[in-house]
């Protein structure tokens, strides 16, 4: 029961899902090819950039995940394209969020004496703190993504990415409370409009979205990094998190 769904030599543990990565792969494109349209059409391309970052990342690392789905056995050129997935969808969350701290610091520009920090100070301040987040997922990545590397340079990309994960969540929460002083200001003067309310809930949404992934993460990380190397081996002791694909595409 406990190598129910290993497959040894695999990069993934599993045996990938060959349809998933092209589902995900065909919605982040057309995704990104909308919100190019919008920049077009609505000439607000300084402010979504970071929405077509992100999902060509999304859709790069999706790619290369359908590539792996055929070829996940462990050798070179499988790992180089395990890596480069692995990568990108790990990468892209943070830039969707320094999306969010861009968006926001627009809505604040619109009542900004309700603002609990100067709007200006918003992006950058948030983005000061999300190239930190990003700088430490890369490097923690890439490091642990690749198991040819020497043990030592593996830990420190663990202890990388945990970290990054664990500051994550904590901006993630500063930026909610951050709105939410500035909504409860908005409420008490009488002046939630549609025009605060509704991007204020997209962004609670899809904080609240990067957020479940990044406890899912952090669960993810722990629970992997506790495994010995005979567990990985033979699958004993590999929880379902690990064990099955379908918990990492949700």
């Amino acid at each position: 029961m406990a190598q129910e769904n290993v497959v040894p030599g695999s990069l993934y543990i599993y045996a990938p899902n060959k349809w998933a990565p092209i589902i995900f792969t065909f919605g982040f494109t057309i995704s990104g090819l909308f919100h190019l349209w919008q920049c077009h059409r609505y000439k607000c391309f300084k402010l979504m950039w970071l929405h077509i970052a992100c999902c060509i990342m999304f859709t790069i690392g999706f790619a290369t995940r359908e590539y792996g789905a055929f070829n996940y056995m462990d050798s070179d050129a499988n790992l180089a394209v395990y890596i480069v997935s692995t990568c990108m969808i790990y990468m892209a969350p943070p830039i969707l969020e320094l999306a969010n701290y861009h968006i926001l610091g627009h809505v604040l520009y619109y009542i900004p004496y309700h603002s609990p920090m100067h709007p200006g100070r918003v992006f950058t301040t948030f983005g000061m703190l999300s190239t930190i987040v990003e700088v430490m997922n890369a490097l923690g990545v890439s490091n642990l993504a690749n198991h040819k590397l020497p043990e030592s340079r593996r830990k420190t990309g663990e202890i990388l990415m945990k970290a990054s994960l664990i500051v994550q969540v904590g901006v993630l929460l500063l930026f909610c409370v951050l709105a939410a002083i500035f909504q409860r200001r908005c409420v008490r003067d009488g002046i939630w409009t549609r025009r605060v309310s509704v991007p204020l809930w997209t962004l609670y949404i899809s904080t609240f979205l990067i957020l479940i992934r990044c406890v899912y993460r952090i669960v993810e990380h722990f629970g992997f990094s506790s495994l010995g190397p005979e567990s990985l081996k033979d699958g004993e002791e590999i929880s379902y998190i690990l064990r099955y694909e379908w918990f990492s595409m949700f």
